[in-house]
């Protein structure tokens, strides 16, 4: 009678005690994993959409004027002349297509300097890359053709070309993704310079000629065959106006210049033509770091 008594107690508790453990709860994690403490809030995540190709294009734009804004500095590091905020609010930019692939370029214009720190730079973003190339750089006063060409004046003359003014060719090449240099043109007008005057090149006989220059033109001595005298002038034989028109024309062409509109570097002309968040701009010039 005891052991069956006995034997009916141990089952009693043997079916007590899988009755509490064998099922979990209901707000238990699967797999035996610790329930989140309802005290601690849960990690935000990042919701924010990812930019699109135009997005991110304006946006690492207005990140290059604002920081030639604060910093006087260019993404290769190149550092600008800026002497206050009022004289760096006085350069200009444009947001324009000038090389015809069809998206918008940044023409920075830092124009508001000592004539050796003036410079005008255009912008281009590879989408592929996510990241910004500098497409060309050249002296201020840049004229652009609606086929990719780029008329870009010389800082200086030599003085001998009367009111012709220098100035070098550039065509985008899409290959490269970069303007190339197609070289550039002085002339000699025989008004201002007569000393040696090529007049048996002077074809055209209008006292003007004209000397097409690759990136390593150089100066030597040339002395005048009707007087003797020597002279300073460029390595490269003068051509007349017909070939000279003749090389232009193999560049810009046909093509139309086209119409840019520049605005001064002010924070809220950053946030209006590039379409970005406003973000408020130094109003003193950051201090010189020492060495």
């Amino acid at each position: 009678m005891y052991r069956l008594l006995a034997s009916l107690l141990l089952l009693c508790l043997l079916l007590s005690l899988t009755a509490c453990g064998g099922k979990p709860r209901a707000d238990a994690p699967p797999g035996g994993a610790p329930a989140r403490d309802p005290a601690v809030p849960p990690e935000e995540t990042d919701t924010k959409p990812a930019l699109t190709g135009d997005e991110a294009r304006r946006a690492a734009f207005a990140e290059i004027l604002r920081t030639a804004h604060d910093q006087q500095v260019l993404p290769d590091g190149t550092v600008l002349d800026g002497n206050s905020i009022e004289g760096i609010e006085g350069n200009l930019f444009a947001l324009h297509d000038v090389d015809g692939d069809g998206a918008a370029e940044l023409i920075l214009l830092w124009q508001n300097a000592m004539m050796a720190g003036q410079t005008e730079i255009v912008y281009g973003y590879d989408e592929t890359a996510g990241e910004v190339r500098q497409e060309l750089r050249d002296f201020p006063g840049i004229i652009f053709y609606e086929n990719g060409a780029a008329e870009a004046p010389w800082s200086h003359n030599q003085g001998w070309a009367g009111d012709f003014w220098p100035y070098t060719l550039h065509r985008f090449q899409p290959e490269t993704g970069a303007y190339e240099n197609m070289g550039s043109v002085d002339a000699w007008d025989q008004i201002r310079v007569s000393n040696g005057f090529p007049r048996d090149v002077d074809a055209d006989r209008d006292g003007m000629v004209y000397v097409l220059l690759s990136d390593n033109w150089d100066f030597t001595y040339h002395q005048d065959p009707a007087s003797g005298e020597a002279y300073w002038y460029y390595e490269e034989p003068p051509v007349d106006g017909a070939e000279y028109l003749a090389w232009r024309d193999g560049i810009v062409e046909d093509a139309e210049s086209l119409e840019l509109s520049f605005v001064p570097l002010t924070a809220e002309n950053i946030a209006g033509v590039l379409d970005v968040p406003y973000v408020e701009l130094l109003t003193t010039l950051l201090p010189t770091p020492a060495g």
